[in-house]
């Protein structure tokens, strides 16, 4: 909920930038494909209720 620039300026940082999740998957030393990635990308392998979650 907070913009870039607000973040960059609370950890005191001269820049910040996100990975796209193609990004994420090339920098990751062992096989991308066998993580779960439903928090980045809200598609979860299974139904959930959100007032339990």
């Amino acid at each position: 909920s907070h913009k870039i620039k607000e973040i960059q300026k609370f950890i005191n940082a001269n820049s910040l930038h996100y990975l796209t999740l193609e990004g994420l998957k090339k920098c990751m030393r062992e096989d991308a494909e066998q993580f779960c990635y439903a928090c980045f990308t809200g598609d979860y392998p299974l139904p959930f209720q959100m007032d339990l979650a």
